[in-house]
């Protein structure tokens, strides 16, 4: 039987022009093992290029299941890129295969989507360039293949080129392996150690003849180590409306990257999780479009794919340093970007809105000396108990460009410049449960052009300017905050519009706890507890609709109203503030002013005019009087009276009902309207 294999394929290898060099000892050349048998191909001194070609031919034309290579330990050079077989488990233990100028191994090229190359494994072995290679290609190549694993191997010393290619593949997994060892400078062509690309005819892996728009889909990259590279792993092009399905980088380090550790060009459904990178340029990146520097790198292929509305992507429990160095514009640890793509960009892809949506960015512990977490034009997602720790520039979770509906969720932010800054039409944002520590200014900002955003339920303390600024944003409402001991204020308000400002608590601010200038409105100021303020409790110069049941300890006045200020006061409390409650700056006729007492109204019947009476209120300047005919029913305001008026006859009443009267005084001064709590229900049934 193996006489018979062997002569079918010597004579298959005449034909296509060369002979199989082989020996019987398997110690001195290639063993193939298939089944119970196996064949050796001779190794020609330290060449090893003809025997892989001989070996990897023998199993493309035997007639077997699967085929075992062992090479045997040493240092071997490969002259040209050797095509690998399916089927093929390849032992490479302790053996170093060292090339020139081109591949090592490449896969099947003269196939379509994943037919090409399959089920082909390599165990351990270290491919390496030669020290003077100029860095025009790759190691290992592989394209339109399937099962394909890679485990223990090292790759090492290219020149701003990557080390492995993949395109067009399914199912690959590289575990255990090292990348290591690149030389060069960043620029829109240095590559990825391990790059996930695609197959375009014009730019990327030339002599592959099928350029279908194969994308890659379930690739693993687990407990690899990748260092002194100019970039890790991940995608750098891609086709619009294309994309990259079940990519997993997991479990790996990274140390000592020039650029980016890891970068993912149009990936859903993919897994970027418990990875450690240390000393690199930047941490991970996410796009579903390129920067306007790198849209060179987006291709189009004519009739094919679809804008992507649902990333279904996980970035987690990541530990990432950064730090930006001399030359660059930006340090992130982690970086998402999408972007709406008009006409005038003149860019050769489809139009629309290329942005990111439904990722997870998750309990990742990021340090940078920039930014902790950039976003542009990301929607629908969640940034989640994140630890973030920076300097003093820029801003941990930095929100900017269209970004929509996010969800800002217990991070924990220490340092930077802002702690979460929200910018540039970015819109209906909720910013909830984070802590913000030691920032140089403010804790949260919110800035002009974004509507419908929530800070809620967030503790900011030591900011070093603001803890809360809305800054021009429109329709944003701050719940629930604690702020301790900003530098300037608590909250600020400049050219705001804010729905809700409610139950924040603020303690110890430099200045105001709650400051909003004359071109602020906000609809909704109540219950508030503010204390200890160097300055005021409230300084206003605004609109506010209703200041209701806030708590004013310590300040200086509880509440400052300036000249012009228009708001509503209902019930505040007012403790130990130095120089009173409130005070009104009018333009002619400034007063201070505190709570007005409750009435105590008494009715009696007369016929069917029912009056009701009250004592004379101190400050009132007019009684409100409100009826009902059930005591938990609906009240009508039924009359105002001036401050002169002390009763009101309310004729016409119906004989054997019964009536349910209140009665509350109001102060109005210049834009100021006051109003004392409602008086106790009293009733009177018509006799």
């Amino acid at each position: 039987m193996k006489k018979r294999i062997l002569s079918v394929f010597l004579t298959l290898t005449l034909v296509i022009g060369f002979i199989i060099p082989f020996i019987a000892r398997a110690d001195e050349g290639i063993t193939v093992t298939y089944g119970e048998e196996s064949e050796t191909f001779l190794i020609n001194s330290n060449n090893i290029s003809d025997a892989f070609s001989s070996a990897f031919n023998f199993c493309n034309y035997t007639q077997a299941e699967h085929f075992d290579i062992k090479v045997p330990a040493g240092t071997y050079t490969v002259e040209y890129p050797v095509t690998v077989s399916s089927n093929t488990t390849l032992d490479l233990s302790d053996v170093v295969l060292i090339n020139e100028n081109s591949n090592i191994f490449k896969t099947q090229s003269d196939v379509k989507a994943y037919n090409g190359t399959h089920d082909f494994k390599v165990i351990g072995g270290e491919f390496t360039y030669v020290k003077e290679y100029d860095g025009t290609s790759c190691l290992v190549r592989m394209a339109h293949a399937k099962n394909i694993e890679f485990n223990g191997s090292v790759f090492s010393n290219n020149k701003n080129s990557h080390h492995v290619e993949l395109a067009a593949c399914n199912n690959v997994l590289f575990e255990n392996c090292t990348f290591k060892n690149m030389e060069g400078s960043i620029s829109n062509t240095s590559g990825e150690a391990l790059q996930i690309d695609i197959l375009e005819e014009s730019q990327h892996f030339a002599l592959m003849p099928e350029y279908d728009g194969t994308m890659n889909q379930n690739i693993t990259v687990n407990k690899c180590t990748f260092s002194n590279l100019l970039r890790g792993v991940g995608t750098q092009s891609a086709f619009a409306g294309l994309y990259h399905k079940n990519i997993k980088i997991i479990n790996c380090e990274f140390n000592n990257i020039l650029s980016t550790a890891i970068s993912c060009t149009n990936y859903i459904n993919s897994t970027i999780s418990n990875n450690k990178i240390t000393k690199c340029g930047e941490g991970i990146h996410f796009y579903m479009m390129k920067t306007d520097s790198s849209l060179n790198n987006m291709c189009v292929i004519s009739g094919k794919g679809s804008i992507n509305k649902d990333c279904s992507s996980v970035i987690s429990n990541n530990t990432i340093s950064v730090s930006k160095t001399a030359g660059a514009s930006t340090a992130s640890p982690i970086f998402i970007y999408g972007s709406n793509i008009t006409k005038d960009k003149g860019v050769n892809f489809p139009t629309g809105n290329y942005y990111v949506g439904n990722i997870k960015v998750t309990g990742n512990t990021l340090t940078s000396n920039d930014v902790g977490i950039r976003m542009y034009d990301v929607k629908k997602s969640t940034i989640y108990k994140n630890t973030i720790n920076g300097g003093t520039k820029n801003s941990g979770i930095y929100v900017d460009a269209d970004c929509d509906s996010n969800t800002i969720e217990e991070n924990i932010i220490k340092g930077f410049e802002h702690g979460i800054n929200i910018k540039n039409k970015s819109d209906s944002n909720t910013v909830l449960r984070n802590q913000v520590s030691s920032t140089v200014k403010n804790g949260v900002i919110v800035q002009s052009t974004c509507s419908g955003n929530s800070v809620s339920a967030n503790k900011i303390t030591s900011a070093g300017n603001n803890g809360i600024l809305v800054d021009g944003a429109k329709t944003t409402s701050v719940v629930a905050n604690t702020v301790t001991k900003p530098k300037n204020h608590g909250v600020c308000l400049l050219s705001a519009e804010l729905t809700k400002l409610n139950k924040n608590t603020i303690n110890t601010a430099g200045a105001n706890g709650i400051y909003l200038d004359a071109k602020t409105t906000v609809k909704e100021l109540t219950s508030n507890s503010i204390s200890s303020s160097k300055s005021n409790g409230i300084s206003a110069y605004g609109s506010i609709s209703k200041v209701s049941s806030n708590t004013f300890t310590s300040n200086q006045w509880g509440i400052y109203f300036a000249p012009g200020t228009k708001a509503t006061l209902y019930n505040n409390t007012y403790t130990s503030n130095a120089k009173g409650a409130g005070y009104n700056a009018g333009s002619t006729n400034s007063y201070k002013f505190s709570n007005l007492s409750k009435p105590s109204p008494t009715l009696s019947q007369k016929s069917k005019t029912v009056t009701v009476k009250w004592k004379k209120i101190t400050n009132a300047t007019n009684y409100e009087i409100y009826r009902a005919t059930k005591k938990d029913g609906t009240y009508t305001k039924i009359k105002t009276v001036s401050s002169k008026t002390l009763s009101y006859k309310d004729a016409k009443r119906t004989k054997g009902k019964t009536y349910y009267y209140k009665v509350r005084a109001v102060r109005k001064m210049n834009s100021i309207t006051q109003y004392s709590s409602y008086s106790l229900i009293k009733s009177i049934k018509i006799k």
